[in-house]
């Protein structure tokens, strides 16, 4: 018998190495499963490479954030101090102060602050001819208390009675930031010697119903049946704002009376013209 050619020897020899390999392909000692779990991986690597990418957070501005939140709080502080006036019976004194133009100034901040902060001011304003929604509500509202004889329902204990108290006393206080600005401008003009430029310059545009008053005044007295009717309701208001009865008990010193009497007898003299 002849012996194996080389050939046949070097066939043998692969097929010996090829079953060494087999066991790692099958998984008999663990090492396919270790392979399985490791082609996973790579698979959903690659899927997850695939995905589109995560839309990142929206940054806000935190120093335009701060900026505008202290301008409007700044705008709705002015409105509430200089909004539209009005007398016990819901007759607008003076119209409402609107703010053109606000500045504001970033603060130095100290250790430890959170974010900026800012300081704000009106640096222009200008008087608005009509009444806001809420005005408008608190105007009819003044007029049914007025209605309901608010005084007498002071001595209330309920809720009502308390919401009413407030109401009636912040309507007083706006009552005498208006008569406080009067009697600046009434001591600068009476000083000067110019008490008739404070009727007809400065009060004309700070009183509604002296304004009308005056202008009816000043056309004759009215001419007319419908017109004198008028002057004479309007005469009526303005003694029932003015005449020292009438103030309310915050500002009602010596000097304020002595200035509503003074527009008092202005305002008789304008009857006789």
């Amino acid at each position: 018998m002849r012996p194996p050619s080389r050939f046949l020897l070097l066939v043998n020899l692969l097929l010996l190495e090829a079953l060494a390999y087999l066991p790692a392909a099958t998984g008999d000692d663990g090492q396919g499963e270790a392979f399985a779990s490791n082609s996973q991986e790579h698979e959903s690597a690659a899927s997850s490479s695939q995905e589109p990418f995560a839309t990142p957070p929206v940054v806000k501005n935190s120093r335009a954030v701060a900026k505008a939140r202290a301008k409007a709080d700044c705008k709705r502080k002015f409105e509430e101090d200089n909004g539209a006036s009005f007398d016990a019976y819901g007759r607008v004194i003076r119209y409402g102060t609107t703010p053109d133009e606000i500045k504001c100034e970033e603060k130095r901040s100290a250790k430890g602050d959170d974010g900026p902060k800012f300081s704000c001011k009106v640096a222009a304003s200008s008087r608005r001819q009509y009444l806001t929604k809420e005005e408008k509500v608190t105007s009819k509202q003044l007029i049914a208390d007025k209605q309901e004889e608010l005084d007498s329902s002071f001595g209330s204990t309920g809720a009502e009675g308390a919401v009413k108290r407030n109401k009636f006393k912040k309507e007083q206080k706006a009552r005498c930031r208006v008569f406080d600005d009067w009697l600046k401008e009434y001591a600068a003009h009476e000083k000067d010697g110019s008490t008739k430029s404070f009727f007809k310059d400065y009060l004309t545009k700070e009183y509604e119903d002296y304004a009308a008053y005056r202008k009816i005044a000043e056309m004759g007295g009215g001419g007319s049946k419908k017109g004198k009717k008028k002057a004479k309701k309007l005469k009526r208001h303005i003694a029932l704002n003015i005449h020292q009865d009438k103030l309310p008990s915050m500002c009602s010193g010596d000097e304020i009376r002595t200035m509503m009497a003074a527009i008092m007898t202005h305002v008789e003299d304008l009857e006789k013209c």
